[in-house]
Parts: structure tokens; sequence; C-alpha cells
């Protein structure tokens, strides 16, 4: 079991998806769909909530859809209502959660992984 956050969660999801198209080693590839299965309730999570945060302070158009600025973000209220979210949804996010897989780094060895890759993943390898 690893301690995460759920900030950690959201950033290695693209990852993951990258590495799933990846041919990988046999051992690779089974610790990559172990860590995707074990983090995708967790994205299930963030993202009711995200949408509790959304309903609870972004405005809503006559068909219920979250209204968006022309730069394609919320529309929020005012301030209050902009910073109240911003503050619900970073406290979310640094919240943890115990995740039942990791990476062992070394059956990564054969993949050619950028550093930007590894920094994503660093919160589930295994240090052994």
């Amino acid at each position: 079991m690893r301690e995460v956050k759920y900030r950690d969660v959201l950033s290695v999801v693209g990852t993951l998806a990258m590495l799933a198209r990846e041919s990988l080693p046999v051992p690779a590839a089974l610790q990559v769909a172990r860590l995707m299965r074990a983090i995708e309730g967790a994205q299930r999570d963030v993202q009711m909530v995200q949408a509790q945060i959304t309903k609870r302070y972004v405005e809503h158009g006559d068909d219920g859809q979250p209204l968006l600025t022309e730069q394609g973000d919320y529309q929020y209220a005012n301030e209050v209502a902009r910073k109240s979210a911003e503050r619900e949804w970073d406290k979310l996010l640094d919240q943890t959660l115990m995740i039942d897989a990791t990476l062992d780094p070394r059956t990564l060895d054969e993949s050619q992984l950028t550093p930007e890759t590894m920094y994503r993943l660093l919160p589930f390898l295994s240090e052994e």
C-alpha cells in the first residue's frame, strides 16, 4: 500500500494511458495495468467532488450546463465564489489516499521514458 495525494492521481492518469499504449515487457505491463485499476476509483471520486464544486460555485445556463468564459474557464458568480471553489479544489487535491499498487522502476528498464514521465510516476514507484 502506498499513500498518495489525489493531486498525484490526476497527474499520472495521462502518463499511465500513454504507457498502456506502449509495448512493454510483461512484468511492466502488468504493473501498469494494476496501477491503472487501483487509481480508477480515486479518479471517479475526484470527478464527483469536482462536479459538486462546479454545481455549487459556477454559474449555469438554462439547460443546467456550467457557463464558460470566452477563454473556456468556468464562469463564477463573483470573485468570492471563484476563491471558494479554488480553496475546496485545493483541499481535495491535497487529501491523501491509499493505493494498493506500485511500479517497480526495474521493470521499466527497457522503456524509453522522459524525465517528465518519471516525475509523474515518482509517487507510485516502489522503493525496493
